[in-house]
């Protein structure tokens, strides 16, 4: 802040003198104690002017640092929040393909049971056309086995024993 001042303050003192002599016209009596009372003038209103700037400039120095700090403390925050979003952001990916795998998983399971069901279901339907092409209209059948009658809601044949829900290879 001193050195500030001893640069200042001659700096202004010539300012002052110029702007002095731009805006009145001297004339002197006694040249030595005019000139000595202008340039003290001049050198008291430099040293005012320089210790309000140098004070000034401290103050605003200090505002721009403390704002320059929260700006800094700021992008801190933004680029710690900006690398935890993008972790979690990973960890929601990973999980998310960890899920899919599952539920890949579960559906190839779920299709592999659908196709035994239909291989079932298409099975059962087979039998149950079969057995409902052999019905007559008194509730007996013949068996697909033997051949002999037998009642349309028996599963097994009374006579060979065979599961009537198949039909006979011949």
């Amino acid at each position: 802040m001193q050195t500030a001042l001893l640069i200042l303050v001659p700096i202004f003192t010539v300012v002052n003198l110029v702007i002095y002599h731009k805006i009145f016209s001297v004339m002197y009596f006694d040249l030595s104690q005019g000139l000595f009372k202008e340039l003290v003038t001049a050198f008291i209103i430099a040293i005012v002017e320089s210790a309000l700037l140098v004070y000034f400039a401290i103050s605003i120095l200090k505002v721009v640092i403390i704002i320059a700090i929260i700006i800094a403390c700021i992008i801190a925050i933004i680029k710690i929040a900006a690398v935890v979003i993008e972790k979690k952001e990973e960890k929601n990916k990973t999980e998310f393909a960890e899920e899919q795998d599952v539920t890949s998983e579960m559906q190839e399971d779920e299709s592999v049971f659908e196709t035994k069901n239909a291989s079932e279901n298409t099975s059962e339907e087979n039998d149950n056309r079969v057995n409902n092409e052999n019905i007559s209209a008194n509730g007996k059948m013949k068996c697909p086995w033997c051949g002999k009658e037998i009642s349309a809601t028996a599963k097994f044949c009374n006579y060979c024993g065979m599961n009537i829900g198949h039909k006979k290879k011949y």
